[in-house]
């Protein structure tokens, strides 16, 4: 894995400092962090710190938007999960003709697991093996 340019470093730095002013992109930094810590570290390892720290903030912001470990990841999934259903909305336009349709939603997918990789690593690895209730909900 390559190490991040300083492109994305100084737009990291800006999505920082961004969330230190605006309590829904603090909400957006750290449901971002805690897919990729839960899906780096596992949900049962990590930490309520881990996800601060990779947020860079404090462990009390975090309990000032969630209040569990268990929470955090509920909402994590419900966010992916919102954000897919539209993108499947987005594709199916009733006027196109069906391949067309198809080509949409392919992309639509390929976009999404692309740019939801982690999310996915963790709910078909982690969250069914080490936390079945939150897969069933």
């Amino acid at each position: 894995m390559s190490a991040p340019s300083a492109r994305d470093a100084a737009a990291d730095g800006v999505a920082a400092c961004r969330a230190r002013r605006d309590p829904a992109a603090r909400r957006e930094a750290l449901l971002d962090a805690a897919v990729r810590v839960f899906a780096e570290r596992g949900y049962r390892s990590a930490t309520l710190d881990d996800v601060a720290r990779a947020a860079d903030v404090s462990k009390g912001a975090v309990y000032l938007h969630f209040r569990s470990k268990a929470d955090l990841l509920l909402r994590a999934v419900e966010r992916q999960h919102a954000w897919l259903m539209a993108l499947g909305t987005e594709a199916d336009v009733e006027d196109l003709p069906a391949p067309e349709r198809l080509t949409r939603l392919y992309r639509a997918l390929t976009a999404y697991t692309g740019e939801a990789g982690a999310l996915l690593r963790l709910l078909v690895g982690v969250v069914s093996v080490e936390s079945p209730a939150l897969y069933r909900r």
